[in-house]
């Protein structure tokens, strides 16, 4: 008989990809279809953006939190403060969506979130926190390249459209 052993990284990689990424990516098609009816009932009344946001941060958002805590359940049964941690995580993830417009923050909070429980226990304290300070340090300097690097974008409704025949 073979024995496998998996190392310490290997486990906390284990521990964190393959649950984050599929409840992100589950969740993301139960919030894109509550903010998609939501979006499509507001274009079609001329309600404009400001009731957009109010609903989806103050219906949704909770909405969504109430369905997270429903999914762990079973994890987290009997444990009130987990359950509370697990609704405003939920609803933390919708609005990262509602205010950006992109799940991939959501789905790096996640990430981050299962990596830091897995981590904590498996290495020690010390480690811990050297681990959280380089990603948090890593996911700042990522943040500063993406988000507040000025680009020249020309937007498709300004575009010349003289030389295109129909």
């Amino acid at each position: 008989q073979t024995e496998f052993q998996v190392t310490d990284t290997a486990q906390l990689v284990l521990a964190t990809e393959p649950a984050a990424t599929s409840e992100t990516l589950f969740f993301a098609v139960i919030l894109s279809l509550m903010l998609g009816t939501l979006h499509w009932v507001v274009k079609k009344n001329k309600l404009g953006t400001g009731l957009y946001a109010a609903v989806g941060v103050l219906i949704i958002a909770p909405l969504n939190g109430v369905i997270w805590m429903a999914y762990h359940a079973l994890r987290y049964s009997g444990q009130e403060k987990s359950l509370f941690a697990v609704f405003t995580f939920g609803f933390a993830g919708a609005i990262l969506p509602i205010l950006t417009g992109s799940i991939l923050l959501w789905w790096l909070l996640h990430q981050f979130n299962n990596l830091m429980q897995s981590a904590n226990s498996i290495f020690s304290d010390e480690k811990i926190i050297l681990v959280t300070l380089a990603v948090v340090m890593s996911l700042i300097i990522v943040w500063i390249i993406l988000f507040l690097r000025k680009k020249s974008r020309t937007r498709v409704d300004q575009v010349s459209l003289e030389g295109v025949q129909e």
